[in-house]
């Protein structure tokens, strides 16, 4: 959901999406059952431990810890065994340093289990005895040896595994060269050349892999003639790797496979083969980025199809970034193709640089550039400068060529800068005969898009029209204009009679951006007397007029209003006490939070922006019984709380309600931010091992906020062994920015790169997504509407990404709506409500 265009409407609705039931983790567990275990597991009758050894499983992580220690001192090999397996999968931290001595136990399925343990909770002192146990007689114990020794930090790791690379089994020859790859040693690098001619393919796609994540020139020759490998798949890692090694002679090997297209026969091997060498090339010179390697990609577009799913060259120019603008410029003034243009637009337009929007112009008028992948790009780029080529093709053009302006119009406007410049050419094209619905309709959006108020004339024109897509568009227009009026608020609040709930709706959250102070009393009556069904829509335009007001009688009336009103009614009042920003407002406010727990959880979210006048409210309101009520007030105390609340936050990270701990985590961040002490986050280092994936997501989140991290290995192990994909994705953001200052940060993107299986995940550790948010914040309101349904759904849960990467959390109010006072400017998104991400075993 594109969000800048919605901050100012003030409401987006939202779909929460079904998934699956809680996991095993939250699972119900009567209180006598681990103590039935340990009982049995202490019995002198092996059989009965090995029951109870494999009954942990079905414990909670913090019960089952104890009692896995426990049995893996059993005597009995089975019970260990079976222990080793829960141990494995909740990741038991220090069990690698309690089973190290089985590694010289004759059972191999023992060693084999120990070897298991040390890779997830891997320790120091183990790495010796793993050395020795890489010349196992078992094949499966070696391997998992080598696998093992990968997850190392000791640097006597690589030299022991070095002697291993000509294992007699393939499989322990491709993990031991995983395992050189990831422990990024420069030792290793030799020894891997000697492989690349290994005789097993296997073995030369991962080492030609490693080779490239390490990152040594010494290994470009080796990989250059690997690009002549009679396997494919040895071919495409080979160049892969050149790509992060770099150097002219990688070009040069890369070139002649860059321009490849196959015998043109669909379908043959030749053909397939010769086009995943050249994405493979293509990929690898994106992340070269020199100027000869951006001139061969720009060389390349001739090559791409526009309007394929994957258009190689186009997207690793896009990958390059501003470096490509100038090569793609001079491209574009010259005689490309129509096809190599219009990926050099779409690249342009990607890339984002507004110093392209007048060559992309220039392309248009010449003919190089197809009008509308021309005006798509220029929508992208979203730079103003674009805007009078733009509006010359909304008039006096064929209805695709205007509508492919107007859409391009649309994202060169932005509300929040009113631009006059469109004012007079959208009005003129208006006067036009014969226009579509469809084209007035988005005319006269434009015209409130522009912002200005010189538009209002026309647009109240045109609100009696007898097409309800073209009233919508007069009313979400007037919505948009930089100031209101009294005759637009007569036309605003005389539309919240409209027959069509889209219509009402429509004027209210017009109201709710534009609607003066004048307006507020008579929308307090409506909302009283209205009709159930009405409610929602009045209340919405009633809580935005009330940020306009500061009047101390007004606050007093609306406090008395919600004692008066119907539940259905309550949050709308609320919420606009909240948006008043004054002392009487907070007074009323203060009144309510000692009410119903609807009330007090709508006041805890309202007051975030009261600013710091409020943090004392908030501070009490975080210690509330009811978890909805500290979920609001600990994401409150980001924007309003001082030092000694961000301590408050530092307890709050432990709550046992999810969304709690979770909106403690990014609070603390943003405050930590606020405040300019970076050092206030560091209590979210611990935050990082919470069971509850969104805690953790948000801990890493808060992080980036403060500008704090917690040395890299931490966060880089999450990246490697988180379960939760959105965690893993927050690791990824994070590490990105300590890759300047860390090498060991780049190398951890690096492997996900090529091990992630999540492709969002594998997306956003090859390149940092750019939805940071702005420094601009708008008021936001958000309908929760469940999957299947057609209304919000009232105390929904709901989990919203902010455009910052924080997570808010928590329940919808009575009416199904959620508030947010600071909304950064950029992309909204929702994710699975906290109740139902999985967690942790």
């Amino acid at each position: 959901m594109r969000a800048r265009h919605l901050f100012r409407s003030a409401a987006l609705a939202i779909a929460l999406g079904a998934v699956g039931g809680p996991s095993p983790a939250h699972a119900f567990v009567w209180p006598n059952v681990p103590e039935r275990i340990e009982k049995q597991l202490g019995s002198a009758d092996p059989a009965e431990r090995r029951l109870a050894a494999q009954e942990l499983s079905r414990l909670p992580a913090a019960l089952a810890k104890p009692l896995i220690l426990k049995a893996l001192a059993d005597e009995d090999v089975e019970v260990r065994v079976f222990a080793s397996a829960v141990a494995v999968r909740i990741k038991l931290e220090g069990a690698g340093d309690l089973v190290t001595p089985w590694l010289v136990e004759p059972d191999a399925r023992v060693r084999l289990a120990a070897c298991e343990v040390i890779r997830v909770s891997p320790s120091d002192r183990a790495v010796a005895a793993l050395g020795r146990v890489l010349a196992d007689p078992s094949k499966d114990v070696r391997l998992s040896a080598a696998r093992a020794m990968g997850r190392s930090t000791s640097t006597e790791a690589p030299g022991l595994l070095l002697g291993h690379l000509d294992d007699n089994a393939p499989d322990v020859r491709q993990e031991v060269a995983v395992a050189l790859g990831r422990l990024g040693d420069a030792r290793a690098v030799l020894p891997l050349v000697g492989k690349v001619q290994d005789t097993d393919q296997g073995v030369r796609r991962v080492v030609a892999r490693a080779l490239g994540e390490l990152g040594d020139m010494r290994a470009t020759s080796a990989l250059v003639l690997a690009l002549n490998d009679s396997s494919l798949e040895v071919r495409v890692e080979a160049a892969l790797a050149l790509g992060r090694l770099g150097g002219d002679e990688a070009i040069l090997a890369l070139a002649p496979h860059a321009q490849a297209a196959g015998d043109g026969t669909k379908g043959s091997p030749s053909s397939e083969s010769a086009h995943a060498m050249r994405q493979a090339a293509l990929r690898a010179l994106g992340r070269i980025g020199s100027p000869r390697a951006i001139d061969l990609l720009v060389a390349a577009l001739s090559g791409d199809k526009p309007d394929a799913a994957r258009t190689p060259a186009r997207d690793s120019l896009i990958s390059v970034g501003p470096r490509a603008v100038k090569p793609l410029v001079a491209f574009l003034a010259g005689s490309p193709s129509t096809d190599a243009a219009v990926g050099a637009v779409q690249a342009l337009g990607a890339i984002g640089d507004p110093s392209a929007s007048q060559p992309i112009v220039r392309g248009m008028q010449r003919g190089v550039v197809p009008v509308s992948a021309g005006l798509s790009a220029l929508a992208d780029l979203g730079s103003s400068d674009a805007l009078p080529a733009v509006l010359e093709l909304v008039a006096g053009q064929a209805t695709s060529v205007r509508l492919e302006a107007i859409r391009a119009a649309r994202e060169l406007l932005d509300p929040t800068r009113p631009d006059g410049r469109a004012v007079d050419p959208l009005v003129d094209a208006l006067s036009e005969p014969g226009l579509t619905i469809e084209e007035r309709a988005g005319m006269l959006e434009l015209l409130g898009r522009a912002g200005s108020p010189r538009g209002a004339a026309t647009l109240l024109a045109h609100a009696g029209d007898k097409q309800t897509s073209v009233r919508r568009a007069v009313l979400a227009a007037l919505g948009n204009l930089s100031e209101g009026s009294a005759a637009i608020d007569a036309k605003l609040v005389a539309a919240l009679d409209d027959d069509l709930g889209t219509v009402r709706t429509e004027a209210a959250v017009a109201l709710s951006r534009v609607g003066t102070e004048a307006a507020a009393p008579l929308l307090l009556d409506r909302l009283l007397k209205s009709a159930e069904q009405d409610r929602a829509a009045v209340g919405l335009a009633l809580s935005g007029v009330l940020g306009k007001s500061a009047d101390a009688g007004l606050a007093k009336r609306v406090g008395k209003a919600v004692d008066a009103a119907p539940s259905s009614a309550r949050d709308a009042l609320i919420e606009g006490l909240g948006r008043m920003r004054t002392a009487a407002s907070l007074e009323e406010l203060g009144r309510l939070a000692s009410g119903a727990v609807d009330d007090k959880r709508k006041v805890a979210e309202s007051l975030a922006g009261q600013g710091e006048r409020a943090r004392k409210l908030t501070v009490q309101m975080a210690s509330d019984p009811d978890a909805g009520v500290r979920a609001n007030a600990a994401w409150t105390l980001g924007f309003v709380g001082d030092a000694e609340a961000g301590k408050l936050l530092g307890n709050l990270l432990r709550d046992p309600d999810a969304a709690v701990a979770g909106n403690a985590a990014a609070a603390l961040g943003r405050l930590a931010r606020s405040l300019q002490k970076a050092d206030l986050a560091s209590g979210l280092c611990k935050a990082l091992s919470d069971p509850r994936p969104y805690v953790r997501a948000n801990a890493l989140a808060g992080l980036d906020l403060a500008g704090h991290d917690c040395g890299g290995d931490p966060e880089a192990k999450l990246l490697a062994d988180d379960p939760s994909d959105v965690v893993r994705a927050a690791a990824a953001r994070h590490l990105h920015r300590l890759a300047a200052k860390q090498p060991a940060a780049v190398r951890a993107l690096r492997r996900c790169v090529g091990e992630e299986r999540v492709h969002r995940v594998a997306r956003t550790c090859e390149s940092m997504d750019g939805n940071k948010g702005g420094a601009r914040t708008f008021p936001l309101v958000v309908f929760v509407v469940p999957d299947g349904g057609a209304e919000p759904k009232g105390r929904a849960p709901f989990a919203l990404v902010l455009p910052d990467g924080t997570m808010r959390l928590g329940l919808a109010d009575r009416r199904g709506a959620v508030f947010e006072a600071q909304v950064p400017e950029g992309d909204v998104e929702l994710a699975v409500p906290a109740p139902l991400a999985l967690s942790r075993p």
